[in-house]
């Protein structure tokens, strides 16, 4: 698979998607776009991805939108837009249907989109220095990239609206305090703890983690009932996998499990 501005690698069940263009400071452009779907639906289709981590290249996670890219043609710039939502939250869609548990490891900057993106996976883990940017607001327009859904979830509704209406920029400690990142992590250790963690996802329930996820993103807007009947159905299938049943007979024995992924 040829990419423009992404970096693609599965090894030992983890997917790791770079962005990867540095000198521009990642930005959500037209190719981000394409190039995040395209890999998206790869992920889709590996009956062997346990885990995704996402990472940038650079002094920056990404700067958000390419506003130089928009700005060029106007009467076009509706259009233009419209095609990369579709491709970009195509991506955002179909990484949160995977069974397997997303990692975004952030540094320098996380602007506009870039927010929504990382807002969208199940951990995010910080350096000291990172600055996250709403930046909508400062151009006029909402959230995009699943933003206005994720970001709710990870930090309630106040504090969201407090992001995107005031166009705020927060900080690493206040981003961990208000819940939009797990774990602050000294920069030079910070690759090597995502991927410690990202590898210690692919290690585990794999079908597991993908009924939680699944489970997790229904639960706010299900009452009580549904959700339990949600919950009993999933684990009537997880019941069914050999990990499941594994894992048992080595609790049993008193010994670790290991799962497999299915």
């Amino acid at each position: 698979m040829s990419l423009e501005s992404l970096k693609f690698s599965l090894e030992d069940g983890v997917a790791r998607i770079t962005l990867a263009q540095p000198d521009r400071g990642n930005p959500l452009d037209a190719a981000l776009c394409w190039d995040l779907r395209r890999v998206a639906e790869d992920c889709a289709q590996r009956s062997n991805l346990r885990a995704v981590l996402i990472d940038a290249e650079g002094r920056y996670f990404s700067v958000g939108g390419d506003l130089k890219l928009l700005t060029r043609d106007r009467g076009a710039m509706p259009a233009l837009v419209a095609g990369m939502l579709a491709d970009l939250g195509a991506a955002v869609s179909i990484l949160a249907r995977l069974d397997a548990p997303a990692v975004a490891c952030v540094h320098g900057l996380a602007a506009g989109g870039a927010v929504g993106l990382l807002s969208g996976c199940d951990f995010v883990l910080a350096g000291p220095e990172v600055r996250f940017v709403a930046a909508f607001g400062g151009i006029g327009v909402t959230g995009d990239t699943g933003c206005s859904y994720h970001l709710p979830r990870r930090v309630g509704m106040r504090r969201a609206t407090e992001f995107l209406l005031l166009n705020e920029s927060w900080d690493a400690p206040t981003a961990f305090e208000h819940g939009l990142v797990n774990r602050i992590v000294p920069a030079d250790a910070l690759a090597d703890e995502a991927l410690r963690l990202a590898r210690t996802l692919a290690g585990g329930p794999t079908r597991g983690h993908g009924e939680t996820r699944r489970l997790l993103g229904r639960s706010l807007s299900n009452t009580l009932d549904e959700q339990l009947a949600l919950e009993a159905a999933a684990i009537g299938r997880l019941l069914r996998t050999d990990d499941s049943w594994n894992a048992m007979q080595a609790v049993l024995a008193k010994r670790q499990p290991h799962f497999e992924g299915r």
